[in-house]
């Protein structure tokens, strides 16, 4: 508890010296749970982690927080996780979700009984709403993920018990898109709604037509969130990105070799823009066959990789004994977050520019034929 208090001063103190960000303060009792908890949550446009100590259930955890958002806490003993074989399935309904507010104090309190964390903080407007979400969805939600668990790691499962588990999902996800779409349409208009809207756009589980039309249901008083503008420059940039449309400028000077970098130099050539991550092994898999078609065609083709990446180092540090020797720049913010602006979806994400600046090709994953196409399209 003392270490808790000393955490609280010295972001208390912080404070004196930035103005911009104010202390959230999330306090109360969870019993039935770990002795343990972290958080995840955005500071100034990074994600940040914070961990806090239950003693007896009680706990209480001090943020410096710049806007509102959403957090998301989990027990770190894995008390909650869905564990599938030598790893877990992610699960929202394994966190204690809540929206935090600068200058907030809020309180979460509850016994947790069940194999999900089926608490919901309320307390205040933002999350009355958003619990509405979360107390619909993470029931569901986490009978669907047993059911995919037990389909990971039951060795006895009979060719028809899979038959039934694929009905049963295909069940399921109607189930959850239905929870998400009746918020939406009612509670679009808030924190969680436009984090809603933004998770959904990512794992390409709205339209960008349907996104549009309930994004202009939003009140202005949102339009300074962070979850706003982003979703704002999601639907842009489909617009924007789509086949036959003019690339977007990329201007930056976060590059890997310290050189300014301007699409517009290579105007002329076809460029092929590869969106990746090193966290990402599907993204480096499928680099050498990429290499091997840019090898092919050599003073036709450039290629650009932009990286997202929580930490640059890690990046640059991976760079340093890769054998790939491409131009290779990192996401930033504004108009250098190339993600949000060519709206990107998953990863990795290739997108063909020909030599006049039009996009040709937009492809998420890795496809088998893909480089035939990219023959053709250079032909």
């Amino acid at each position: 508890m003392i270490r808790q208090l000393f955490s609280i001063l010295c972001i208390v103190l912080c404070l004196a010296c930035d103005g911009k960000r104010e202390v959230f303060v999330l306090q109360g009792k969870l019993e039935g749970g770990g002795d343990k908890m972290a958080f995840d949550y955005d500071s100034l446009g990074h994600r940040a982690h914070a961990s806090v100590e239950l003693q007896d259930g009680e706990f209480s955890l001090a943020l410096n927080l710049s806007e509102p958002q959403v957090v998301r806490g989990i027990f770190s003993d894995g008390h909650f996780w869905k564990k599938a074989r030598r790893g877990f399935i992610p699960c929202n309904a394994s966190y204690l979700l809540f929206v935090a507010q600068p200058g907030q104090k809020l309180e979460a309190k509850g016994r947790l009984t069940k194999d999900f964390v089926d608490i919901y903080p309320g307390g205040d407007e933002e999350n009355a709403v958003f619990r509405k979400y979360t107390s619909a969805l993470h029931p569901v939600l986490n009978d669907y993920v047993n059911l995919l668990v037990r389909d990971a790691v039951d060795t006895t499962l009979t060719e028809q018990d899979k038959a039934e588990i694929r009905k049963q999902s295909e069940d399921y996800e109607a189930a959850l898109q239905r929870i998400r779409i009746a918020f939406l349409e009612k509670h679009v208009s808030s924190v969680g709604g436009l984090w809603l809207m933004e998770d959904m756009l990512i794992r390409k589980q709205l339209s960008m037509e349907e996104a549009e039309r309930l994004f202009r249901q939003v009140d202005g008083r949102y339009a300074d969130l962070t979850y706003y503008k982003n979703v704002s420059t999601r639907i842009q940039g489909a617009k924007r990105t789509a086949v036959g449309q003019p690339a977007p400028s990329i201007k930056t000077e976060r590059t890997y070799d310290g050189q300014p970098f301007d699409l517009e130099a290579w105007r002329g050539k076809y460029v092929l823009v590869d969106f990746w991550g090193t966290w990402c092994g599907a993204c480096i898999a499928g680099m050498p066959e990429m290499k091997k078609f840019a090898a092919k065609h050599e003073g036709k083709l450039m290629l650009l990789g932009i990286a997202k990446e929580s930490d640059e180092q890690r990046w640059r540090k991976y760079l340093d004994t890769s054998e790939w020797d491409w131009k290779q720049i990192v996401s930033g913010k504004g108009e250098e977050n190339y993600v949000l602006r060519f709206n990107v979806q998953g990863f990795p994400t290739k997108i063909l520019i020909g030599p006049d600046g039009r996009i040709l090709k937009r492809l998420v994953g890795e496809e088998p034929g893909f480089y035939e196409e990219l023959e053709q399209l250079i032909k």
